[in-house]
């Protein structure tokens, strides 16, 4: 890596770090889509429990004005329980109305295979239901104790075990959709802690490899930047100690005496004549 430019370096550097922060980011991302489209899983599968279950109101409601209706019959008789002033009958028809305006509403979309039988079965069962209900009105109108009998056996039999089917086709409904429903929320929860334990990951990684590339290239920039300026630092601190050595101090020259000179001067003019013994 020392034959390497310090440029190339640090594009190669920069370049690592980007990837594995694009990875980061894109396991977020990732996250992210899963957790909506599970919320909006999660959401439609709430919105199709909280519709079975009306459809248990609803079945469970019509049944009530139906045996309200018939008690009537038998105690106002067929003309007043089904005339213009009946309570109880005009609360059954509104009560089938809103059913059969809700029944197209229910999301079917989100139901698996066994779900959407149930549903099929649901729908069959209503239109058996109403049709078992307008002979049984129809049958009362008589007025006679024969149709009275007639009309009863046909409300505690085929009636009554038709509700019972809807409401028990209902009941599994819900509950499938519940159990999907809570299914779906565990799931998230899995997808969620996994994609946090990826992210944590990717992110440590990319911080080590970061501080480790960080590391090796100003390491790889320092040391023949410090090699180099090794000599320089030696030659300057010899010629710094070679400045501050200490110099020789020389006393000011003094000049001899005016009698000194003279006797200097005689004496390199008159010759020395060697001495006999």
């Amino acid at each position: 890596m020392r034959r390497v430019r310090i440029g190339v370096r640090l594009a190669v550097a920069f370049t690592v770090l980007l990837t594995l922060l694009a990875g980061v980011a894109v396991i977020a991302f990732s996250a992210i889509q899963d957790q909506r489209q599970t919320s909006s899983q999660v959401r439609d599968l709430q919105i199709l429990t909280s519709q079975a279950k009306e459809i248990k109101f609803y079945a469970a409601s019509m049944s009530g004005w139906q045996s309200a209706y018939i008690s009537d019959v038998h105690r106002l008789g067929a003309a007043r329980a089904f005339g213009g002033d009946s309570v109880n009958h005009k609360a059954w028809e509104q009560e089938r109305e809103r059913f059969e305006e809700f029944l197209p509403r229910v999301v079917t979309g989100t139901m698996n295979a066994s779900e959407r039988k149930l549903f099929d079965r649901i729908t069959a069962e209503s239109e058996t239901y109403f049709t078992i209900n307008d002979k049984i009105v129809e049958t009362f109108r008589a007025g006679t104790s024969e149709a009275l009998w007639q009309g009863d056996q046909l409300a505690v039999n085929d009636s009554w075990n038709t509700y019972y089917r809807i409401l028990r086709a209902a009941q599994q409904l819900a509950h499938s959709v519940d159990q999907r429903s809570q299914q779906a929320v565990a799931d998230s929860a899995d997808a969620a802690a996994s994609a946090q334990r990826a992210i944590t990951i990717g992110a440590a990684l990319a911080l080590l490899l970061g501080c480790l590339l960080a590391f090796l290239v100003t390491r790889s920039i320092v040391a023949p930047v410090t090699a180099a300026r090794t000599p320089c630092a030696r030659w300057r601190a010899a010629a710094w100690t070679w400045s501050c050595r200490p110099r020789a101090t020389t006393s000011p020259r003094r000049w001899p005496s005016r009698s000194t000179r003279r006797s200097r001067r005689s004496a390199r003019s008159s010759p020395t004549w060697p001495t006999t013994p």
